[in-house]
């Protein structure tokens, strides 16, 4: 039996990938009743590393710990579903340049070195 849910998103994907590889055939029949989504599921790991891995604004987790608390979020009733988004986002965005402003120009005569190579 595969797990009916849907990602929005790739995180979400990664997720739902592990638990339909992974769970247990009773935990794929109580995912699949509908009181749970992924982002709730998403929202919950997010929380979790926030209260557990925190240090300043960032948090490290291994896979194997933000699996397992997938497994749980969706074992525990418990655990309620929030419809709100966490307090920490993952981003991979870069910050974009304002086309507005005119770039400076480079000084002449001036090298940039580089201890890389």
């Amino acid at each position: 039996m595969r797990i009916t849910l849907e990602a929005k998103n790739d995180l979400e994907q990664i997720v739902l990938d592990y638990l339909d590889a992974n769970a247990p055939e009773a935990l794929v029949q109580k995912i699949n009743e509908g009181k749970k989504t992924l982002s709730g599921c998403w929202n919950y790991i997010v929380e979790q590393a926030g209260k557990e891995k925190r240090v300043g604004r960032c948090a490290a987790v291994a896979d194997s710990t933000v699996f397992g608390w997938a497994f749980h979020y969706f074992e525990e009733d418990s655990i309620e579903e929030k419809n709100s988004a966490p307090a920490a986002t993952v981003s991979t965005s870069k910050k974009k340049s304002d086309p507005a402003k005119p770039k400076k120009p480079q000084e002449k005569g001036l090298l940039q070195l580089s201890l890389f190579g």
